[in-house]
């Protein structure tokens, strides 16, 4: 088990053509998913150690941290996080899975704390919270995390590094569809996906 998540994890974050990570997303949210629901203690808790090695080795020191690749919107980073938090058994629908508010909470204190500190890792932070607000699978239960995340994208565009303002650009536009929804013309609007009532 060890050896398939080392090796997913140096695809996604070594790959720079996003078709080789997309692709390699769908495997690693299937081996996730078999990982979560494997009855083994330790083996079902492994995702959320992954989580938050990664969460951790974000909010470390430059010198410390993974190499990741700003271009391509951070490669496949956001796709790494997606696959755990999504593939995570939900018991209980009306209950948000510990893996998503964990990813969330973490993401938007880093942001929130080392914005003007470290450009580049603030960008990843942004590069990586659309991905979370678009899934269709763990989008409808980030609703307690749009107001805080939407503060943070619009402060991230008075940023004088022009990768901070397009990735809040980004988040910016994420938003925008989670909270209004997709209008499939300019007279309708549409009430699918949508947080707050029309």
């Amino acid at each position: 088990v060890r050896t398939i998540h080392a090796f997913y994890k140096e695809l996604l974050f070594d790959s720079r053509h996003r078709g080789a990570f997309e692709l390699a997303y769908e495997g690693f949210g299937r081996f996730c998913a078999s990982v979560w629901r494997c009855p083994a203690a330790p083996l079902g808790c492994l995702p959320a150690g992954w989580l938050a090695e990664l969460l951790s080795d974000l909010a470390g020191p430059p010198v410390d941290r993974l190499r990741l690749c700003l271009t391509r919107r951070s490669a496949g980073l956001p796709y790494y996080i997606l696959g755990i938090v999504a593939s995570e058994p939900a018991p209980d629908k009306s209950v948000t899975p510990a893996a998503l508010s964990k990813a969330l909470d973490a993401l938007l204190s880093l942001a929130e704390t080392r914005s003007g500190e470290d450009d580049e890792f603030v960008v990843h932070v942004y590069n990586t919270l659309p991905a979370l607000f678009a899934d269709s699978r763990v989008g409808p239960a980030t609703g307690q995390w749009v107001a805080p995340a939407l503060c943070r994208a619009l402060d991230g565009f008075g940023a004088r590094n022009w990768s901070i303002r397009n990735s809040c650009s980004r988040l910016f536009s994420s938003l925008f569809v989670r909270i209004f929804g997709v209008t499939r013309c300019r007279e309708e609007t549409s009430k699918k996906n949508v947080c707050v009532p029309l």
